[in-house]
């Protein structure tokens, strides 16, 4: 009776295409062209007196095909994905084109002062304030200027620093930073909300993505929370 079972040399072999399989392929990583050749060599070396199952190949050929599809699937997501970020790209910068000219309203509490000029500096109160104080930062973080004012109603409001120091000196031109901060008649604190406003001059863009440029500060287009006509009001 002829030998049918598996040869030293063909375990050998089968071991040694596994162990290489799998030591550069991460575990639950094995791609489908791994897939296939273990499939292969396993048909190879199996016993002819004890073939595989239908059951098992079927099983084997449905994992393979299931792995062909999950490959598909993450090649076309990719695509889908890069695809997207460069639709949402052109339409982001199509977008900060036709704000030019445009009043806008965003988040963020920078505040551009010129040497000759003084610097409008935004906020919205949640309720009628006994007390408002607003503290000027420089670059550093340096506190440059405070000022407080007294009862102030609910809404938005603005404060117009003339760019006057706590040194008394005139402030440098150049981009701050206020904070502002609102008490009631009992002391309690209230929600007081910086905010920029003015009209966007020039569109900047920092490795594809587009910003606005208003009053010497830079704003990302997902802080807009308004937009109005080219005449900035208040």
């Amino acid at each position: 009776m002829p030998d049918t079972s598996l040869s030293a040399q063909n375990i050998a072999d089968l071991t040694a295409y596994a162990g290489d399989a799998t030591s550069t392929v991460p575990n639950s990583q094995l791609g489908k062209d791994e897939f296939l050749q273990m499939l292969v060599a396993q048909l190879r070396y199996q016993d002819p007196l004890e073939p595989m199952k239908d059951q098992e190949f079927i099983s084997q050929l449905a994992q393979f095909s299931s792995l062909e599809q999950m490959s598909n699937m993450n090649e076309n997501l990719t695509e889908n994905l890069n695809w997207n970020y460069l639709l949402s790209q052109t339409i982001n910068n199509t977008m900060a084109t036709s704000l030019l000219g445009r009043e806008v309203k965003a988040n963020g509490s920078d505040v551009y002062i010129s040497s000759d000029s003084s610097a409008k500096m935004h906020y919205k109160l949640g309720a009628f304030a006994e007390t408002v104080t607003i503290d000027v930062f420089d670059g550093s973080g340096k506190k440059v200027a405070s000022h407080t004012v007294d009862k102030v109603g609910e809404g938005d409001q603005v404060f117009e620093w003339d760019g006057t120091m706590l040194s008394g000196d005139r402030a440098q031109a150049g981009t701050y930073s206020y904070t502002v901060t609102a008490v009631d008649s009992a002391g309690k604190e209230i929600v007081a909300a910086p905010y920029m406003k003015g009209i966007v001059t020039g569109v900047h863009y920092i490795e594809g993505q587009a910003y606005l440029i208003m009053d010497g500060a830079r704003i990302s287009l997902g802080d807009v929370i308004e937009v109005g006509t080219g005449e900035e009001n208040g």
